[in-house]
């Protein structure tokens, strides 16, 4: 079976989401997840959310996730409310998104509140890896709810420091842990700085390998970031790298 592949709509800079899927279809990729729903809320402050669940179904089914900042605790709430809204009239089954600030502690308690309607409307949360280590975030979602899990990116911990490849990889092979993953991301890094796939420390068709054995069945996400004007290209290259990666598997 094919492996189907993703990109993050950030990985194309500051564009609108609807150039960003022209560029996604150009590339061949077979999803996108949507980063955030502010561009449609700056665009329209009355009928942003609206707006953004107007997009999804005019893609229908290739929208795969919706991220959500989290970048401030106290907007938490609110942040999840207007993506917990296009998902819900959507059909958009995963949020995903960094939840805790840099600097402070995971603070599961907080999430598990603020996420307390997610469970029966079928839509799952997932916390991107990285901000902590393998250990810390398995234990905060053991004390979650089943519907919280993990966007896994191996890159992060790199980028972050929070954990060797090793023991980031090692992870995968807990299977209370991996069954919680909901999604993956595909970068690559050596430690501190983000790099274009194949110039970095990541073994990217191990990492693949790793994921699938764990279970994992969903989409890759390819995400880039750095310098906003940079994306593009470097998005463009990355994708030929994941596609001569994914020849081999």
């Amino acid at each position: 079976m094919k492996t189907k592949i993703g990109v993050t709509t950030s990985s194309f800079g500051l564009e609108s989401p609807a150039h960003a899927m022209q560029r996604a279809d150009s590339l061949g990729f077979d999803y996108i997840q949507l980063s955030g729903i502010d561009y449609f809320l700056r665009q329209n402050p009355c009928h942003g959310r609206t707006n953004a669940v107007n997009f999804i179904k005019a893609n229908e089914g290739r929208v795969y996730s919706i991220s959500v900042p989290l970048a401030v605790p106290e907007k938490w709430a609110e942040e999840i409310k207007n993506a917990f809204f296009v998902a819900s009239q959507s059909r958009v089954k995963i949020l995903s998104g960094h939840a805790v600030n840099k600097g402070t502690k995971y603070n599961a308690v907080y999430l598990a509140a603020v996420l307390r309607g997610l469970k029966n409307a079928g839509i799952r949360f997932a916390v991107e890896t990285g901000t902590e280590s393998p250990q810390e975030l398995y234990a905060a979602l053991q004390q979650l709810d089943p519907s919280v899990g993990v966007s896994f990116d191996l890159a992060n911990f790199l980028i972050n420091r929070t954990a060797t490849l090793e023991q980031a990889l090692s992870s995968l092979r807990i299977p209370e842990f991996a069954e919680r993953i909901f999604q993956v991301h595909i970068k690559d890094a050596v430690e501190g700085e983000e790099r274009i796939l194949g110039k970095g420390n990541v073994d990217v068709k191990r990492y693949i390998h790793a994921v699938q054995q764990a279970g994992y069945t969903g989409p890759l996400i390819l995400e880039t970031g750095g310098d906003l004007k940079e994306r593009y290209n470097k998005t463009v290259e990355s994708k030929k790298a994941l596609d001569k990666i994914l020849e081999g598997l």
